[in-house]
Protein backbone atom coordinates (compact mmCIF):
# COMPACT_ATOMS: atom_id res chain seq x y z
CA UNK A 1 0.00 0.00 0.00
CA UNK A 2 1.55 3.27 -1.17
CA UNK A 3 0.44 6.66 0.44
CA UNK A 4 0.84 10.02 -1.06
CA UNK A 5 2.99 11.91 1.29
CA UNK A 6 0.52 15.30 0.96
CA UNK A 7 -2.55 13.40 1.29
CA UNK A 8 -1.39 12.88 4.81
CA UNK A 9 -1.88 16.05 6.66
CA UNK A 10 -0.21 17.70 9.78
CA UNK A 11 -2.50 16.82 12.26
CA UNK A 12 -2.35 13.26 10.78
CA UNK A 13 -4.53 10.07 10.79
CA UNK A 14 -4.90 6.54 11.98
CA UNK A 15 -4.03 3.71 9.96
CA UNK A 16 -5.40 0.17 10.26
CA UNK A 17 -3.99 -2.31 8.05
CA UNK A 18 -4.63 -5.38 7.84
CA UNK A 19 -2.83 -7.49 5.28
CA UNK A 20 -0.68 -10.87 4.33
CA UNK A 21 3.08 -10.03 3.82
CA UNK A 22 5.79 -12.41 2.68
CA UNK A 23 9.22 -12.00 4.78
CA UNK A 24 12.82 -12.00 3.32
CA UNK A 25 13.56 -15.74 1.01
CA UNK A 26 15.02 -17.43 4.37
CA UNK A 27 11.15 -17.56 6.15
CA UNK A 28 9.68 -18.07 2.41
CA UNK A 29 6.31 -17.64 4.28
CA UNK A 30 3.12 -15.39 3.92
CA UNK A 31 1.41 -14.16 7.51
CA UNK A 32 -0.98 -12.39 8.11
CA UNK A 33 -0.27 -8.61 9.72
CA UNK A 34 -2.09 -6.16 11.98
CA UNK A 35 -0.68 -2.74 11.77
CA UNK A 36 -1.95 -0.03 13.97
CA UNK A 37 -0.18 3.25 12.56
CA UNK A 38 -0.59 6.86 13.30
CA UNK A 39 0.94 9.00 10.14
CA UNK A 40 1.78 12.97 10.93
CA UNK A 41 3.24 15.34 8.58
CA UNK A 42 5.79 18.22 9.19
CA UNK A 43 6.88 19.86 6.35
CA UNK A 44 8.37 17.72 3.75
CA UNK A 45 9.33 14.68 6.56
CA UNK A 46 6.25 12.18 7.76
CA UNK A 47 6.52 10.73 11.28
CA UNK A 48 5.22 6.73 11.61
CA UNK A 49 4.44 5.96 15.20
CA UNK A 50 2.16 3.09 16.01
CA UNK A 51 2.47 -1.23 16.32
CA UNK A 52 2.33 -4.23 14.19
CA UNK A 53 0.95 -7.32 15.29
CA UNK A 54 1.42 -10.81 14.09
CA UNK A 55 2.26 -14.46 14.69
CA UNK A 56 5.10 -16.17 12.75
CA UNK A 57 6.11 -20.13 12.32
CA UNK A 58 9.84 -20.23 13.57
CA UNK A 59 12.34 -23.25 13.78
CA UNK A 60 14.07 -23.50 17.29
CA UNK A 61 17.71 -22.70 17.09
CA UNK A 62 18.11 -25.46 20.02
CA UNK A 63 15.74 -28.59 19.10
CA UNK A 64 15.20 -27.39 15.48
CA UNK A 65 11.46 -27.97 16.06
CA UNK A 66 8.89 -25.54 14.81
CA UNK A 67 6.59 -23.28 16.54
CA UNK A 68 4.66 -20.34 16.99
CA UNK A 69 5.74 -16.77 18.00
CA UNK A 70 3.41 -14.28 18.18
CA UNK A 71 5.29 -10.98 17.93
CA UNK A 72 4.43 -7.14 18.55
CA UNK A 73 6.96 -4.34 16.95
CA UNK A 74 6.73 -0.80 17.29
CA UNK A 75 6.93 1.35 15.07
CA UNK A 76 8.75 4.71 15.30
CA UNK A 77 10.15 6.17 12.31
CA UNK A 78 10.82 9.40 10.03
CA UNK A 79 10.48 9.13 6.13
CA UNK A 80 12.31 12.33 4.28
CA UNK A 81 12.24 12.79 0.75
CA UNK A 82 15.27 10.79 -0.55
CA UNK A 83 17.53 14.24 -2.23
CA UNK A 84 16.94 16.46 0.32
CA UNK A 85 17.84 14.61 3.12
CA UNK A 86 21.96 14.50 2.68
CA UNK A 87 21.51 11.30 4.18
CA UNK A 88 22.08 9.38 1.09
CA UNK A 89 25.58 10.55 0.94
CA UNK A 90 27.83 7.10 0.94
CA UNK A 91 30.19 8.75 2.88
CA UNK A 92 27.59 10.07 6.12
CA UNK A 93 28.12 8.38 9.18
CA UNK A 94 24.51 7.81 10.79
CA UNK A 95 23.87 9.16 14.23
CA UNK A 96 21.63 6.79 16.80
CA UNK A 97 18.01 9.20 15.90
CA UNK A 98 18.85 8.74 12.92
CA UNK A 99 18.63 4.83 12.78
CA UNK A 100 14.82 5.71 12.61
CA UNK A 101 14.86 7.33 9.25
CA UNK A 102 13.26 6.08 6.24
CA UNK A 103 13.17 7.55 2.88
CA UNK A 104 10.80 8.49 0.23
CA UNK A 105 10.66 9.22 -3.55
CA UNK A 106 8.14 11.01 -6.01
CA UNK A 107 5.92 11.66 -2.94
CA UNK A 108 5.00 8.01 -2.46
CA UNK A 109 5.61 5.90 1.33
CA UNK A 110 5.26 2.11 0.21
CA UNK A 111 3.90 1.54 4.09
CA UNK A 112 3.67 -2.53 3.33
CA UNK A 113 7.50 -2.41 2.65
CA UNK A 114 7.82 -0.45 6.02
CA UNK A 115 5.60 -3.16 7.94
CA UNK A 116 7.55 -6.28 6.29
CA UNK A 117 10.59 -4.57 7.27
CA UNK A 118 9.99 -4.30 10.85
CA UNK A 119 8.14 -7.35 10.69
CA UNK A 120 11.76 -8.70 9.40
CA UNK A 121 13.71 -6.85 11.89
CA UNK A 122 11.58 -7.79 15.12
CA UNK A 123 12.14 -11.62 14.31
CA UNK A 124 15.08 -13.14 17.09
CA UNK A 125 18.45 -14.12 15.54
CA UNK A 126 18.32 -17.26 17.53
CA UNK A 127 14.60 -18.40 17.98
CA UNK A 128 13.78 -20.38 20.82
CA UNK A 129 10.45 -22.16 21.21
CA UNK A 130 10.92 -22.19 24.85
CA UNK A 131 14.03 -20.84 27.42
CA UNK A 132 14.21 -24.09 29.10
CA UNK A 133 14.67 -25.93 26.06
CA UNK A 134 16.83 -28.74 26.13
CA UNK A 135 18.34 -28.70 22.63
CA UNK A 136 20.09 -31.99 20.62
CA UNK A 137 22.13 -33.72 22.39
CA UNK A 138 25.20 -33.05 20.87
CA UNK A 139 26.53 -37.06 20.40
CA UNK A 140 23.39 -38.50 18.62
CA UNK A 141 20.77 -35.63 17.75
CA UNK A 142 17.88 -36.83 20.15
CA UNK A 143 15.84 -33.97 21.16
CA UNK A 144 16.77 -33.99 24.62
CA UNK A 145 13.09 -32.12 25.63
CA UNK A 146 11.44 -35.35 25.13
CA UNK A 147 13.63 -38.30 26.05
CA UNK A 148 16.92 -38.82 27.86
CA UNK A 149 19.91 -40.19 25.75
CA UNK A 150 22.58 -42.53 27.55
CA UNK A 151 25.49 -40.46 25.59
CA UNK A 152 28.50 -40.04 28.21
CA UNK A 153 28.32 -36.06 29.46
CA UNK A 154 31.22 -35.28 28.21
CA UNK A 155 32.05 -34.16 24.70
CA UNK A 156 35.13 -35.17 23.86
CA UNK A 157 36.73 -34.60 20.44
CA UNK A 158 38.71 -37.45 19.02
CA UNK A 159 41.68 -35.76 18.01
CA UNK A 160 42.12 -35.00 21.82
CA UNK A 161 41.73 -38.70 22.73
CA UNK A 162 45.67 -39.49 22.92
CA UNK A 163 46.35 -36.47 25.13
CA UNK A 164 43.74 -37.98 27.44
CA UNK A 165 45.35 -40.91 27.64
CA UNK A 166 48.75 -39.57 28.89
CA UNK A 167 46.92 -37.57 31.20
CA UNK A 168 45.28 -40.80 32.85
CA UNK A 169 48.28 -42.60 32.39
CA UNK A 170 49.90 -40.43 34.69
CA UNK A 171 47.44 -40.29 36.91
CA UNK A 172 48.07 -43.71 37.82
Amino acid sequence: MKLKVFDITEEGYELNLSEDIVLNEQYAQKIPVEAHLKLYRDGASVIITGYIDTETVLECSRCLETFNNGLRADVNIMYLPSKESGLMDERHKLSNEELNTGFYSEGLIDVSDLVSEQVSLNIPIKPLCSVECKGLCRMCGTDLNSEKCDCDEELTDRRWLKLKKIIDERKE
